[in-house]
């Protein structure tokens, strides 16, 4: 559900074990480049057409770890489970 809502901004969501006090954090995938160094690659593109073969290459890299025991992951999925066609909800 979380994917669906987040769409395109993230690779996968993914339940995390190493998180204690906060309820998620972005990771970059195995092969994915750090976000200086996308800034940097931003940055060298100077024509439309390596700007688009830039974005295509530089997305969906980063993956959502949730931390499933924080109050608001639980409250989040509460509200999922309850009504998750709701406003509030997406």
């Amino acid at each position: 559900w979380l994917k669906k809502q987040l769409g395109e901004r993230v690779q996968k969501v993914q339940v995390g074990d190493r998180l204690v006090d906060s309820p998620a954090t972005l990771v970059q995938g195995e092969w994915g480049m750090s976000p200086m160094m996308q800034r940097y690659m931003k940055s060298q593109t100077t024509s439309s057409a390596s700007d688009s073969a830039f974005a295509i290459g530089s997305r969906n890299q980063a993956i959502l770890e949730i931390n499933p025991s924080h109050a608001v992951i639980k409250q989040l999925k509460s509200a999922m489970e309850t009504a998750p066609d709701a406003d509030e909800t997406e």
